[in-house]
């Protein structure tokens, strides 16, 4: 597939579930605060990334992604949220993400505590963890440098919907 951006006056990337968008634009690095800012509207029930980097790091707490999250296994059929995933660390808000709706998201990742993280969904703050995995002080996040993609992480896992504003 191909992202697609249609001209018919209303902006934003079209993702069919097969694309990808690579850039190797500056990104928050090491243990430094973050906060990204999106719209989103999303077609499927899959386990997807928006945004991640540096893609194929197994450096511990090297890896940061953000997507959304539907049950991907077997201890958590029913989870539906946004999701951050550091390495061998993940977190999930509860928050409906499937309903055909453009959606406005920011998260604010600051590293005095990683355990702070906020998402908000519409300008509404979060608060329901639907889904923890080895979320907690000792998250390591140390970011690192590489390519930073839109639409996937290590070509799996792919954003099925439309992004703007990111």
């Amino acid at each position: 597939g191909s992202c697609e951006y249609p001209d018919d006056n209303d902006y934003y990337l079209s993702f069919d579930g097969n694309d990808v968008i690579e850039s190797s634009a500056s990104l928050p690095l090491g243990s430094s605060s973050r906060t990204f800012l999106f719209n989103a509207i999303v077609d499927n029930e899959n386990f997807s990334y928006v945004l991640s980097y540096p893609q194929n790091n197994n450096t511990e707490g090297g890896h940061f992604g953000l997507g959304f999250n539907w049950g991907h296994d077997d201890n958590y059929p029913n989870v539906e949220g946004i999701s951050l995933d550091l390495n061998e660390s993940a977190i999930t808000y509860s928050c409906d993400v499937n309903d055909n709706q453009w959606h406005s998201y920011a998260i604010v990742l600051d590293t005095e505590n990683i355990t702070d993280i906020q998402f908000y969904q519409d300008g509404i703050l979060l608060t329901n963890i639907a889904r923890e995995y080895n979320w907690n002080n000792n998250v390591d996040l140390n970011t690192q440098e590489g390519e930073f993609v839109v639409g996937n992480l290590n070509s799996i896992y792919y954003f099925n919907g439309s992004l703007d504003n990111l």
